[in-house]
């Protein structure tokens, strides 16, 4: 072997080299690595716990609420009962049974009682939860159909409050908000989140009532090319894409509009 050669053979390989210095370090710290080891099991366990613990309130809040929910429901139920027309007697035939129910008096309270106090406790008490979002969604419809509008609008405020449309309750929150703001005028407020539910893929269910109604609210702020579009991004869907109630809607919006453009250039050029 020449004297090269044998210098070669007294330098350590590069990798071989690496790798001894990294077993020198973990040998003398082996119980720094294991300590990190047991901290991410634990961190993993932990959150396996916390899921599970949470998982589980969150099933403790669904069935008080769906307890409440089958009250509220059954009253509904009973009031309608009892606004069905009497159908006119026919003769030869037995006259048909009168409904008993008694009707709503037009007094929330007096209609249902404790129950809309025992919805909003839900949502004081857990208003992160899915069980928060469904009492708020049914209070809200109680005090909206009672003509209190603005509670309706505070009940909603409770949940969701980021406003987020990615899943089914999140999404109707904001939809059922944006639609009593309306309502009350704050159509710019409105306009804001239906944008929400018209950009968002998840909210896809909602998107065409949303651009309709939106279309309303922005021809009150006078911004009529953009209502134009949304009525006729529906009125073009495909059938098969759209709810053929909101394609009718769509292009009777659209001939309203036209109507109305026309008007104004008429009373322009006169």
């Amino acid at each position: 072997m020449s004297k090269a050669n044998k210098v070669d053979a007294r330098i350590p390989d590069p990798f071989m080299q690496t790798m001894g210095k990294g077993f020198d370090w973990l040998t003398k710290n082996i119980m720094l690595v294991l300590g990190a080891v047991v901290v991410v099991f634990a961190a993993g366990g932990a959150y396996a716990v916390w899921t599970h613990i949470s998982e589980s309130r969150e099933s403790d809040w669904q069935e008080k609420y769906f307890s409440i929910e089958k009250q509220v429901v059954d009253k509904k139920q009973g009031y309608e009962e009892a606004n069905k027309p009497v159908p006119p007697a026919v003769k030869g035939k037995a006259p048909a049974p009168v409904s008993t129910a008694a009707k709503a008096t037009g007094d929330l309270e007096k209609d249902y009682g404790t129950l809309p106090k025992q919805l909003n406790d839900l949502i004081q008490a857990a208003p992160e939860t899915r069980a928060a979002e469904m009492a708020a969604l049914n209070l809200a419809d109680l005090q909206a159909a009672y003509k209190k509008p603005t509670e309706a609008l505070a009940t909603l405020s409770k949940v969701n409050t980021r406003n987020g449309t990615s899943d089914l309750l999140g999404a109707l929150v904001v939809n059922m908000k944006a639609g009593l703001q309306a309502d009350q005028g704050d159509c710019k407020s409105a306009v804001s989140l239906w944008e929400k539910i018209v950009q968002d893929k998840q909210a896809k269910f909602l998107q065409d009532e949303a651009k309709l109604r939106m279309g309303l609210c922005l021809e009150t702020m006078n911004d009529l090319a953009r209502a134009e579009q949304l009525y006729g991004e529906v009125a073009k869907k495909d059938a098969k894409e759209v709810d053929p109630s909101a394609a009718k809607e769509a292009n009777r919006y659209l001939r309203l509009l036209k109507i109305k453009k026309g008007a104004a250039a008429a009373k322009g050029n006169s």
